[in-house]
């Protein structure tokens, strides 16, 4: 329990975004939602209103994937504030993946577990950076799809301009975040498992598990999830997919430098609603193969991944995530 002294409650205004996949884009509009762009009769126009219980069905019907939401705090017109809420940040005690870690990183310092209370708080801050990265993503997506589709630009036919660079980095920066999440995350189970302490990432605590005698990842309820995802026998190896991704654009190329991650392309599809555009930006589905996939729905499937281990390894931590307890008290 935690004494908290001058404490002023307020209200403030707040703006609401609905971010789905292709650069589609809900604005809160009344009791609803109002979805754009849809290209009709050659003129942008808004898809309204959409019912909260009708979003996902409206997303099914349209094809795309809803992200999550950007809640824009209007307090101060010179600088709002925004709060990203993603739609696959697994909730526990109602907190989200980098809440846990930041409440567990609380109790650990509480207790004077430093080492402990760092590196759960590097796993909140690199979750928490993530996530801002993948809306910067997403908000880069629908700039680029709004002004291709009003310059009229030829459907299926990959383009690139300056603005692409914004697109690049928020990519490039996403992967490093996700990156180090992971290892902060191995980091953490190597303390678990009584690694030692330069065991500070996922390719070293396997290569140390590895090397151990008698020792098997099904051992420790902590290790068979990283290794699920990193193991050649497995059929979807996303941690080790992630890890390619990292090192490809950080250490060999950056992200947009050359190949087919350069240029975007817009897409038609038919559906219920008329004819929805959407922007793809085609990468690899795996760093070594020729099968290609959209950029932001495939990061949007790794980081939902890592979202739910980081959750699954918060709920057997060394520490609890439960929120510490605030009491405010007149000075």
């Amino acid at each position: 329990m935690i004494d908290v002294t001058n404490l002023r409650y307020g209200s403030v205004q707040t703006a609401d975004e609905m971010h789905f996949t292709g650069g589609i884009r809900g604005h809160r509009s009344g009791d609803g939602w109002s979805i754009f762009p849809i290209l009709n009769e050659g003129k942008l126009k808004h898809l309204c209103p959409v019912p909260d219980a009708q979003i996902r069905q409206v997303a099914n019907d349209l094809d795309v994937t809803l992200l999550g939401v950007n809640e824009i705090v209007l307090d101060d017109p010179n600088l709002p504030s925004h709060i990203w809420h993603t739609r696959l940040s697994k909730r526990s005690k109602g907190l989200s993946a980098a809440d846990s870690w930041g409440t567990i990183s609380s109790h650990a310092r509480i207790a004077k577990d430093n080492d402990y209370a760092d590196l759960a708080r590097n796993i909140s801050i690199s979750l928490r950076a993530a996530d801002i990265r993948l809306r910067d993503a997403s908000n880069e997506y629908h700039r680029q799809l709004v002004a291709g589709l009003a310059r009229g630009v030829v459907t299926e036919q990959r383009f690139t301009n300056i603005a692409l660079s914004d697109l690049h980095l928020a990519f490039h920066s996403l992967l490093a975040e996700m990156g180090a999440a992971r290892d902060y995350l191995s980091a953490i189970v190597g303390h678990h498992v009584k690694a030692p302490n330069n065991i500070d990432s996922l390719a070293r605590l396997i290569t140390w598990v590895e090397k151990k005698t008698n020792f098997h990842p099904s051992s420790h309820p902590l290790l068979g999830p990283l290794f699920a995802g990193w193991s050649e026998s497995e059929s979807n190896r996303w941690l080790f997919d992630l890890g390619e991704y990292r090192n490809t654009f950080l250490h060999r190329a950056p992200f947009g430098a050359n190949g087919i991650d350069r240029a975007v392309a817009i897409f038609a599809t038919e559906t219920p609603s008329g004819f929805i555009h959407k922007l793809k930006l085609d990468i690899s589905i795996r760093p070594d193969t020729k099968d290609k996939v959209d950029a932001l729905e495939r990061f949007f499937d790794l980081y939902g991944r890592l979202v739910m281990l980081a959750q699954q390894i918060a709920d057997i931590a060394k520490y609890p995530s439960t929120p510490l307890l605030f009491v405010a008290r007149q000075s």
